[in-house]
């Protein structure tokens, strides 16, 4: 997922992606990108399913997700700079 391969994929067809830590998943027969950066992501329908598919590549038992709370959760919106030149459509879709 070096070039986005797990990312962009997923976020343009409303599907779950993950981008696991580097040699998480072994990377044999994978063209390379870059030797610390590489590695190899699932795409899928839901989060469990992806975490699912992670556990598998990576050769562990996958384990059953189950529910947290999310009281008291703070997610950061960045602003200022990053969005100086973005064009007023996707200002807006940001923004929803």
């Amino acid at each position: 997922d070096t070039g986005g391969s797990v990312r962009i994929p997923a976020s343009l067809n409303g599907v779950v992606g993950v981008k696991p830590t580097a040699r998480r998943v072994p990377r044999d027969g994978v063209l390379p990108l870059s030797a610390m950066l590489d590695s190899i992501g699932p795409l899928a329908r839901t989060v469990a399913e992806c975490a699912a598919a992670d556990a598998v590549m990576a050769g562990e038992e996958p384990a059953v997700l189950g529910p947290i709370s999310l009281a008291g959760l703070h997610i950061g919106v960045p602003r200022g700079v990053l969005f100086e030149n973005t064009e007023e459509e996707v200002a807006a879709a940001f923004d929803r």
